[in-house]
């Protein structure tokens, strides 16, 4: 599946159904899965690290639909772990101080 997406991915972690890879130095994919279908997380980190999540039907390769994130923010990032989909607002790592301050409340 990651060739269709026209990467060259280097394998980074293995565990049962869940596989991550690097596709560059900032960009890094994690799939979950399900047989038929697939989770797949993009995450890019230039400088504040990103995601997208889209489900694939693994015969065809093509995208049955966009996972929303479930936090707000300019820069939604997720990941999986231990079978789970996770997301954060990353938006406040690219703020000074007190722009931190004034975010928070």
């Amino acid at each position: 599946m990651l060739t269709a997406m026209g990467k060259a991915p280097n394998r980074i972690a293995e565990d049962g159904n869940y596989q991550c890879y690097q596709t560059k130095d900032s960009s890094i994919i994690e799939v979950l899965d399900y047989g038929k279908k697939a989770l797949v997380v993009e995450t890019v980190c230039a400088p504040i690290c990103s995601s997208h999540a889209h489900i694939y039907d693994t015969k065809t390769n093509k995208v049955i639909r966009q996972v929303k994130p479930t936090v707000n923010g300019v820069f939604p990032y997720a990941w999986i772990e231990d079978g789970s989909l996770h997301w954060r607002d990353n938006t406040v790592e690219i703020l000074d101080d007190q722009e931190k301050k004034d975010y928070n409340h």
